[in-house]
C-alpha cells in the first residue's frame, strides 16, 4: 500500500531531473474522444525516414525539409498529433508540396530497430537538441534549422499546426530577404541586414535550458560572429541581445555540468561529496536563481547525508532570506518539518504542522495536503496509540470522495493492527472492501480475525483469495501472473489450518 504522499525520506537534489527513457510534451487535446480525425482522412504522407537522403531530394526540388521526431505507439501526443492533425488532408494539401517530409520514429524498445538505425536516429536527436516528444523541425535544404515547433492543438484540427508552419515559413523569407541584401551591403548596412535576417527567425529557434544548446548560436553562428565585434555605437542594443543569448547558453551549460556531477555522486551515494562540491560552488554561483536552485539540492544532499541539523538551518536560511514564490515557501518549510523529525524533535514538528494547518485556512486543498503529510510522519515514527488519532482527523477531514480515502483508511486500519484493537479495524477493512474488492485487504482482514479467534470468517475469506489467485494464474496477462506469485508469497504467513 502506497502512503498518500512521499515524504518517508529526503527530497531528490535533482531540479530538472528526468526519469523517463524519453520526454514528451503534453499536447492540448481531448482523450475522452476516440483518436480519430473529424474531417477526411488524406493518402498517407509519403515520409521518409532518412534525412540524408531526404537532403539530398531537398536540395533537388528546392524544398524545404520538415522533420517529425516522434514516438508512435507509446507517446500519447504523439498517437493524438498522428489522428488529428496529420492523416487530415487539410494537413497535407497546405504543407506538403513546400517540404520533404521526414518521419524520425524512436521506439519504445531499442530493440525494434538496428543499433545503425538507433545510433543515426541518436546522432539527429542530438543534432538537433530535441528534448520533447512530438517536435517537429523546419529546415532548409542544407539541414540548417528554421524554426522548432513542439506544442500543438491537436484537438483543433490541423489548422493551428499549418498556421505556425506558414508563419515560420515567412519568417524564413523574410531572413532570406535580408541575408540576400547584405550579400551586396558593407559595413553598418550589411550588419543590420544580417541582424533582421535573424530577428525574423530567432522567436521560433526555442532559446538554452540546461538540457540543450541556443538553436541560433548553433547554427547562425558566422553571421551573429559579424554582428558582435562591429564598432557602432548604434549597434549597442543589438549586440546585448545576442550577447543575452551567449550568456544564457553559458549558465546552462554550467547548469548541465553541475547536474551531470550531482548525478555521479548519487549514483556512488557519496552524499558528503555533494555537500562539499555544492559549498565550493556556491561560492562563485552569481545567478540568484540558479544559486537558489543549488541551495535547495544541498539541502537534499545534506539529509541524504543525515546532516539533519544543518539541513535544517539551511532551510531556515533560505525561508529567512527574503520575499519567496508561495510554492518555495511552502516546499522549503515542508523541508523544516522533516529535518524536525529527523532529529527527533517531535513535539515541535507537530506543532509546526498543526500551525500551518491553521494559516491554511478555507483553502482545503492545502489544508488536506498537510493533514496528509503529518499523518504520514506520524505513522512512520510514532507509537500507533499516538498515530492512530492523527489518521482519524486525516481521513474524518478528507471525505470518502477524495483520491487519497482508500489509502487513509487501510492504513488507519493497519495502526489498528498493530495497536491490537482489531475489531476497528475489521471495520474498517470492510468498509474499503464494501468499495474495492481489492485481494490484499482480504489478507489483512484475515489477520485480524485470526487474531479475534474468528476462524469461520478467516477460512472463508482464504477461499475468496483462492479464487482470485487461480483467475490471475490462468490470466494471459504477465503482470497477473506476478501478482499471483505475490499472493502466493503473502498467504504464507497465513498460519491456520487451511483444510
Amino acid at each position: 500500500m502506497a502512503l498518500p504522499f512521499d515524504l518517508s525520506g529526503p527530497e531528490s537534489p535533482f531540479v530538472n531531473y528526468r526519469k523517463s527513457k524519453w520526454v514528451f510534451v503534453g499536447l492540448i487535446f481531448i482523450l475522452s474522444v476516440a483518436l480519430t480525425s473529424q474531417g477526411q482522412t488524406a493518402e498517407p504522407i509519403d515520409w521518409k525516414q532518412d534525412i540524408a537522403s531526404a537532403i539530398e531530394q531537398a536540395n533537388a526540388s528546392s524544398k524545404d525539409l520538415l522533420v517529425l521526431f516522434t514516438g508512435r505507439g507509446w507517446c500519447g501526443p504523439c498517437d493524438a498529433l498522428e489522428a488529428n492533425v496529420l492523416s487530415e488532408d487539410r494537413f497535407c494539401t497546405a504543407v506538403c508540396e513546400h517540404f520533404i517530409m521526414v518521419e524520425l520514429n524512436f521506439p519504445a524498445d531499442e530493440s525494434e530497430r538496428s543499433p545503425q538505425e538507433m545510433a543515426e536516429l541518436k546522432k539527429q536527436l542530438a543534432r538537433y537538441e530535441v528534448s520533447l516528444f512530438p517536435t517537429i523541425i523546419l529546415m532548409e535544404a542544407t539541414g540548417r534549422p528554421y524554426a522548432s515547433i513542439s506544442k500543438y492543438a491537436s484537438s483543433t484540427g490541423p489548422e493551428p499546426l499549418v498556421a505556425s508552419i506558414q508563419i515560420a515559413r515567412n519568417a524564413k523569407r523574410i531572413r532570406d530577404e535580408h541575408f540576400t541584401l547584405a550579400s551586396t551591403s558593407n559595413g553598418l548596412n550589411r550588419v543590420m541586414q544580417l541582424h533582421r535576417g535573424l530577428e525574423a527567425i530567432a522567436p521560433h529557434l526555442r532559446k538554452a535550458d540546461e538540457h540543450s544548446v541556443d538553436p541560433l548560436l548553433k547554427w547562425y553562428r558566422p553571421e551573429i560572429d559579424e554582428v558582435l565585434p562591429f564598432d557602432s555605437h548604434l549597434l549597442n542594443d543589438i549586440k546585448a541581445i545576442y550577447q543575452q543569448r551567449i550568456q544564457a547558453e553559458v549558465s546552462a551549460k554550467k547548469r548541465s555540468e553541475v547536474e551531470a556531477k550531482l548525478h555521479e555522486f548519487e549514483a556512488h551515494r557519496d552524499y558528503g561529496g555533494a555537500v562539499s562540491f555544492l559549498d565550493a560552488y556556491l561560492t562563485t554561483a552569481d545567478d540568484d536563481e540558479h544559486r537558489f536552485q543549488i541551495e535547495l539540492s544541498r539541502i537534499a544532499f545534506l539529509e541524504r547525508d543525515k546532516q539533519f541539523e544543518r539541513a535544517l538551518t539551511q532551510s531556515r536560511a533560505l525561508l529567512e532570506s527574503g520575499s519567496l514564490d508561495p510554492t518555495y515557501q511552502e516546499r522549503l518549510r515542508d523541508r523544516e518539518v522533516y529535518n524536525l523529525f529527523s532529529l527527533g524533535r517531535i513535539d515541535e514538528a507537530l506543532a509546526h504542522y498543526d500551525s500551518r494547518i491553521v494559516e491554511a485556512g478555507e483553502d482545503l486543498r492545502k489544508q488536506h495536503r498537510l493533514l496528509g503529510q503529518k499523518a504520514q510522519h506520524a505513522y512512520s515514527r510514532l507509537e500507533p496509540e499516538l498515530s492512530i488519532p492523527i489518521w482519524e482527523t486525516y481521513r474524518n477531514t478528507i471525505g470518502r470522495k477524495s483520491d487519497d480515502w482508500f489509502d487513509a483508511t487501510v492504513l488507519l486500519a493497519r495502526l489498528y493492527q498493530k495497536d491490537q484493537q482489531h475489531r476497528q479495524a475489521i471495520a474498517l477493512f470492510e468498509e474499503v472492501i464494501t468499495a474495492h474488492n481489492d485481494v490484499w485487504i482480504l489478507i489483512d482482514l484475515i489477520h485480524s480475525h485470526q487474531a479475534l479467534g474468528n476462524s469461520d470468517q478467516a477460512k472463508q475469506l482464504y477461499v475468496r483469495i483462492q479464487a482470485e489467485q487461480t483467475r490471475l494464474v490462468a490470466s494471459s496477462r504477465a503482470s497477473d501472473r506476478d501478482e499471483a506469485k505475490a499472493i502466493e508469497v503473502r498467504l504464507r504467513e497465513v498460519s491456520f489450518n487451511k483444510d
